[in-house]
């Protein structure tokens, strides 16, 4: 075997267990599943709870959501297992905006929405 070969042969060794060692890039994050009421939902009064749903448990501390009613009054949510609920003392007539941010605990990915759900419930 030549040197340049051994050379080469020993690159490509080195090379392909870089690619084995090196961490594998995280696909999953925290993304939403479900919504009660669910985006678009016209309703006769405003809901006493939303609740989102995702795919992943978050971590209860760094894991928000607010809803805004139509008078600009925001009202923040508790994050619990893989939901987050925000109570609305409220009964505002008109759109409500929901926006949240999250972090998975199994990857620890931030995953924020500020517009996913403008104007879901009106009555």
């Amino acid at each position: 075997m030549t040197r340049g070969a051994a050379r080469a042969g020993l690159l490509a060794f080195l090379v392909a267990l870089a690619l084995f060692l090196a961490p594998a890039p995280a696909h999953a994050h925290a993304v939403i599943v479900s919504a009660d009421p669910r985006p678009g939902a016209r309703l006769a009064i405003a809901p006493a709870v939303v609740v989102l749903q995702f795919s992943e448990p978050l971590n209860d501390k760094l894991s928000t959501a607010s809803v805004t009613d139509p008078d600009g009054e925001r009202f923040a949510g508790q994050a619990s297992g893989q939901e987050i609920r925000v109570s609305l003392p409220t009964s505002a007539l008109g759109d409500y905006r929901v926006e949240w941010t999250t972090v998975s605990t199994l990857d620890g990915h931030w995953s924020t929405l500020p517009h996913m759900s403008k104007g879901p419930w009106s009555r």
